[in-house]
Parts: C-alpha cells; structure tokens; sequence
C-alpha cells in the first residue's frame, strides 16, 4: 500500500510523497532496514509531525465521514497546516472534499 501526500511548499513543509512510499516498503523488511531507512529519510530534511497533536482532529473526521482514522490523519494534518492534501485516494476524496482541503492526484 502505497500513501500519497504532497505538501505545498508554501507551508515550510516538504513533499513528502517519497518518504510514505519509501518507509511503508522499508518496514516490510527487518527492523534494522527499517531503522537505516528511517535514517536516510530524516536527512533529507522532511519535516514529520507527530500523531498524537492531531489524533482528535483525525478521529472526529474519521467519525464524520466514515472514514478510518489512519486516512483521517492526513485530511487532519492539511486541515492544521492549512494546505491542500493531494491523495491518489479517490474515495477519500470524494467523501470529504466538501468540508475538507483535499484534491485527487488524477485531476492533476
């Protein structure tokens, strides 16, 4: 599974498209892959927020939409920033694009 989410650099944040894909591929291995990925990761300088400052935001939209809490993390972090999340998630999308900063990746 791979997650998408591009950050305008407006924000201060980076696209961090590469790191989602790169980490969910590294964690399939051992821990030690994973610990040396994550490492490569922070060095280019991709800022990471903690889940923990935006779990309530994430499971007050995941309850409003009926949408699982992990897909919520991400509307809930474009929503704080202030940003468009762009998601090649297509059903997410489309049940919070109403009320919510997202876009689909197809239309692009």
């Amino acid at each position: 599974m791979t997650a998408v989410l591009v950050l305008c650099e407006q924000s201060g944040l980076a696209d961090i498209r590469a790191w989602v894909s790169y980490m969910g591929a590294a964690w399939c291995g051992e821990v030690a892959d994973a610990e040396k990925a994550l490492d490569r990761v922070h060095a280019y300088g991709f800022a990471t927020v903690s889940s923990a400052k935006l779990i309530r935001r994430a499971f007050s939209i995941a309850i409003k939409f009926d949408r699982t809490v992990y897909d919520s993390l991400y509307v809930a972090l474009a929503t704080e920033y202030g940003i468009q999340l762009v998601t090649a998630d297509e059903k997410l999308v489309k049940a919070v694009e109403s009320r919510c900063p997202v876009r689909w990746l197809g239309s692009l």
